[in-house]
């Protein structure tokens, strides 16, 4: 599965787009009806192709889903649901945590709905997997995780230190000389970690000096322990994961995100509809479906509020509204009623 940037495929339309959900099993018998269902799903695609976008070829369009079905090894070792966006230009295939419905879309734009839902959890947060020599630091949002630079503090062991065995910082002679000449490579190495660990928890401190966004780091037992001690009175670390991010599947991290960030979410949710409250009392927000339709074209709304049973909309309204709203750079906020109770359905926040 490949990262996903929800925005640059709202930005889509004027083509041809289809959009297929299906939610998966992990384990047999179950598993063994996805791939029969998955086969039923392309079928209808090609039919809708054909009879509703007079596509010449449409099996030549869901080349790569064919594939995918041909691929028993797939299969075999799914997660909990697949989504697969297909266009001219490629097909994007995604395994998710978590459920999803089974839907199919074909049309001029991409249904992006279900993914809204799975990625809103993560609002916007920071990601750091640690290891003994090196650190990689990612910035998690609806758009997708992507990777940071950070030129102020070295991410490899190496870029930082030339002499590695840290003999360079003994020039003592005599006794103490000989005593650091008889270290073993562990209690070297040991020295080496903790050097580094302590120089990271300090660099980043500087950095995450005046955030207020959370801070996941991943890594080993071992380094975690470390580098919490190092990282007392530098770093407010919001979670500890004790898996390197580098060993998981990209499906595996949204999934342990979601299981982190999701009380997180709750919480912002809640503040988030109180805010929209507050502006449609100033008249700088609404409720009014035609006036959210209306607006959504012109790039005047901030911030979409939609259930996630589309709001009482149909689905091409909300594909659209949807699209208008993020190719214009505002923000959708999806609102599961099972979690928060939306009874307006659907508002939003204007921009002045």
């Amino acid at each position: 599965m490949a990262n996903l940037n929800i925005k640059e495929l709202a930005k889509k339309n004027g083509g041809v787009y289809v959009s297929i959900y299906l939610p998966t099993h992990r384990n047999a018998p179950e598993n063994k009806q996805d791939r029969i269902r998955f086969k039923n799903l392309i079928n209808q695609a090609e039919k809708e192709l054909s009879e509703k976008l007079a596509i010449k070829n449409p099996s030549q369009f869901l080349e790569e889903a064919e594939k995918l079905y041909q691929d028993l090894m797939f299969w075999t070792h799914a997660s909990d649901g697949l989504a697969l966006l297909i266009d001219e230009e490629e097909t994007r295939i995604l395994k998710l945590e978590g459920k999803i419905p089974e839907r199919l879309v074909v049309g001029d734009r991409f249904h992006l709905l279900p993914l809204l839902n799975y990625y809103e959890f993560l609002n916007e947060s920071y990601i750091l997997d640690i290891a003994k020599d090196r650190f990689r630091l990612y910035y998690g949002s609806r758009e997708g995780i992507e990777a940071i630079d950070t030129p102020e503090v070295a991410q490899n062991f190496s870029e930082l230190y030339d002499d590695k065995d840290l003999q360079s910082d003994h020039h003592h002679s005599g006794k103490a000389a000989n005593f650091q000449g008889h270290q073993s490579k562990s209690e070297i190495n040991e020295k080496e970690t903790e050097k580094y660990l302590r120089y990271v928890a300090k660099g980043l401190g500087g950095i995450f000096k005046d955030s207020q966004l959370p801070l996941l780091v991943f890594g080993t037992t071992e380094i975690l322990a470390l580098f919490k001690e190092f990282s007392k009175g530098e770093l407010e670390i919001y979670r500890m994961v004790d898996k390197p991010l580098s060993s998981l599947q990209i499906n595996k991290i949204y999934g342990k995100l979601k299981e982190i960030l999701l009380p997180r979410y709750e919480k912002e949710i809640e503040s988030y509809l109180a805010d929209l409250d507050k502006e449609i009392a100033k008249d700088r927000g609404t409720d009014n479906e035609s006036l959210v339709l209306k607006e959504a074209p012109s790039g005047r709304i901030e911030a979409l509020f939609i259930a996630a049973d589309m709001g009482g909309l149909i689905e091409e309204e909300t594909d659209k509204l949807v699209q208008n709203v993020l190719s214009t750079d505002g923000r959708v906020v999806l609102i599961d009623e099972s979690i928060t109770s939306f009874p307006m359905g659907l508002g939003a926040i204007f921009r002045y």
